[in-house]
């Protein structure tokens, strides 16, 4: 058992420096999908992939929708939730005519107005809270039940993010070696996950002396598989 919380805990030092890899490039960032369609008003809402769709997305940003038969803009004209409603550009309404419910709507992000990196700031942002979350969550506690009930909520927190690091692989091929020279422009995220690595090594030895209680096992568990999930999405 010490060999695979070892094991755990080096794909998770390892992983935090690693979040991206040297995977084919894409264009722009699948945002979510088609529920709503109105052609009259020359609108459509779609329903995010992200819970904070805010944090990324803002009014009066371009998305667009894509098929064999083109490729159509849109403006964001409100978020609200997980929804978003879009406009059509001016004079571009007839073509709403393909739009259907369920397609994909894409980040334009050639024409929106944007820091570099900024969706890997968000994805890191996240990954950072979820860690720091976890050290206070096991830091602060020796019930077992507790500390089993951490690790289950940091595993949930991890495997959410799993498919936007995908994406970020994706996208940013450029930060294969984020862990060794990352760019300027995430120089202080990476500093911090620098900082937050030794805490991660205290709690974990913490955890090993909660071992042998049955639900910190199980949860263990299903921690080295998210982080198995994780690994392969590099």
């Amino acid at each position: 058992m010490k060999k695979i919380i070892l094991l755990l805990l080096f794909l998770l030092i390892f992983l935090s420096n690693a979040v991206f890899s040297n995977a084919p490039g894409m264009d722009d960032t699948p945002l979510g999908e088609i529920e709503f369609i109105s052609p009259a008003r020359g609108e459509i809402l779609f329903r995010s992939y992200s819970a904070n769709p805010s944090l990324a997305l803002f009014e009066g940003d371009f998305i667009y929708i894509k098929s064999d038969k083109g490729r159509v803009d849109f403006i964001v004209k409100e978020i609200s939730g997980i929804n978003i409603k879009c406009i059509i550009e001016k004079n571009k309404t007839s073509s709403i005519a393909f739009a259907k419910e369920g397609m994909v709507v894409y980040d334009n992000s050639s024409r929106n107005n944007r820091l570099k990196y900024y969706d890997v700031k968000i994805v890191l942002k996240n990954l950072i809270n979820i860690y720091e979350d976890f050290i206070v969550d096991i830091e602060s506690s020796e019930n077992p039940s507790i500390i089993a009930r951490a690790v289950s909520k940091f595993s949930t927190g991890i495997e959410a993010l799993i498919p936007q690091m995908a994406l970020m692989n994706k996208k940013y091929p450029v930060l294969k070696n984020f862990d060794v020279s990352p760019p300027l422009e995430l120089a202080s995220e990476s500093l911090l996950l620098g900082k937050i690595e030794p805490r991660l090594k205290d709690v974990f030895y913490k955890i090993l002396g909660y071992i042998e209680d049955e639900d910190v096992k199980r949860e263990m568990d299903r921690l080295q598989t998210v982080l198995e999930q994780m690994k392969k999405a590099q």
